[in-house]
């Protein structure tokens, strides 16, 4: 399947039901017996950027939240790369562990090294010098 069938999928699929953890036919990209790899909208890279930080990989929620974020973003007519920029920030780290990590990022003195009073500011919309990944995106 190509990019533009993901972003097609991700724009029209049933986010209660893959909230739910129903699988969506449309975001397979891989099987292999009982596990399976479904399209997330993770794909923009930010090429200025000043800082990393990765993660395991994201969850069911944040990758509903980005997909959910999308179609929101396409549906306005965004374009598509500034759609999938969109959505990545608002749902990397999204949900709980997002606190947790502003917690840990402020209390070891993160956001002082890149000129920011609190780690919370990475995650703005106006912040394109952070890049947002996983060792398994």
């Amino acid at each position: 399947m190509t990019h533009t069938s993901y972003l097609k999928a991700a724009a029209e699929i049933d986010l209660r039901a893959y909230r739910s953890g129903a699988a969506i036919p449309s975001l397979l990209m891989k099987r292999d017996g009982d596990l399976t790899i479904e399209y997330a909208p993770f794909d923009h890279i930010e090429q200025g950027a000043e800082l990393v930080i990765v993660g395991l990989t994201p969850g069911r929620q944040q990758a509903a939240n980005a997909l959910e974020a999308l179609a929101a973003e396409l549906r306005k007519g965004t374009p598509p790369p500034i759609a999938l920029a969109r959505a990545k920030r608002t749902a990397s780290f999204s949900g709980p562990m997002r606190a947790n990590l502003l917690g840990m990022l402020d209390a070891v003195g993160v956001p002082a090294l890149y000129g920011r009073r609190a780690a919370s500011e990475f995650f703005s919309d106006a912040e394109a010098r952070v890049h947002f990944t996983s060792a398994l995106r």
